[in-house]
């Protein structure tokens, strides 16, 4: 068996929430967002993810917080997080909204501009 097959398994073994937790930290450290992952998360998971990228952006290290957040907003989660703030779900729009508020305090739409020390 190959190295990626293995690699492959291991992932699969996983449970959705050690999976999540995984993309966290790689979203956190690459810069990068992986959305087809994401979009098979069970309603459940999708929830807790949230709930850990809130608290990340709240309480990890001040480096790390503008890596999440830069990656987030260069993937566009900022303006999904817009669009579900008038869900008719409440629990969803209230997520949501704290996210939006997170990545955009005082509802700063413009460009994005990362200290040089993060480019």
């Amino acid at each position: 068996m190959n190295d990626q097959s293995g690699k492959a398994q291991a992932l699969d073994g996983r449970s959705e929430l050690e999976k999540v937790m995984a993309e966290l930290q790689r979203m956190r450290d690459l810069g990068e967002w992986d959305w087809t992952a994401l979009d098979r998360l069970s309603p459940e998971t999708r929830v807790a993810f949230e709930v850990m990228i809130i608290e990340a952006l709240t309480t990890w290290p001040p480096t790390a917080q503008r890596q999440l957040r830069a990656t987030l907003i260069m993937n566009g989660y900022d303006e999904q997080c817009a669009r579900r703030v008038m869900s008719d779900n409440l629990p969803d729009s209230i997520r949501a909204s704290s996210l939006y508020l997170i990545l955009r305090p005082c509802g700063d739409t413009g460009p994005l501009s990362l200290p040089d020390d993060l480019i």
